[in-house]
């Protein structure tokens, strides 16, 4: 039975150690502390498989082999989620330093937005008061037109008038003298 336990205690740490090849060929570098961590399992698996056939003495190191295999195991796995909780870590500083940024720029332009919509707006008071200030000159030159046209119609029947008075009170006095 314990020959038989060996031998399927073998199957379970190959395949992990064939799909970490797999992915470390990828380029997937974590994938080297894992295959690190599961051959040093089947070692210490295949010492004590080989002192349970009988193939090795029976020792200390032998005894206490898959313990040993176990334990490195442990440490190399405990090892990269260290790492990989660093790798995080790093990302997320990164990200909110990004994110900081971002929001950084994005209020110096909300800043800015703010700061033209102000000036569009006394633009458009200032353009609203120049059309009116506009509407009244115009209002004015034509009111002074519209005097100077009527000032005109008055001034010629007056001078008409005028000169026609001048000539009669002569021909008065020309009557008158004669």
């Amino acid at each position: 039975v314990i020959q038989f336990a060996a031998l399927l205690s073998l199957v379970g740490p190959i395949l992990c150690i064939f799909t970490g090849f797999k992915d470390w060929s990828l380029g997937y570098q974590p994938a080297r502390t894992l295959v690190g961590a599961w051959l040093m399992l089947c070692l210490g698996a295949v010492v004590f498989s080989l002192k349970s056939y009988g193939l090795l003495p029976n020792n200390i190191f032998t005894e206490y082999s898959s313990q040993a295999g176990a334990v490195a195991l442990i440490v190399l796995l405990s090892l990269a989620l260290a790492n990989r909780i660093h790798v995080l870590n790093s990302k997320r500083v990164s990200s909110q330093n990004e994110l900081l940024l971002t929001y950084e720029q994005l209020s110096s332009a909300l800043v800015k937005r703010t700061s033209l919509e102000d000036k569009n707006i006394k633009l458009k008071n200032d353009i609203e008061l120049a059309s009116v200030q506009l509407i009244q000159a115009d209002k004015l030159a034509t009111l002074g037109s519209l005097a100077a046209g009527v000032a005109h119609e008055i001034a010629n029947p007056s001078l008409l008038i005028l000169g026609g008075t001048e000539v009669a009170h002569e021909a008065v006095q020309n009557l008158d003298k004669r």
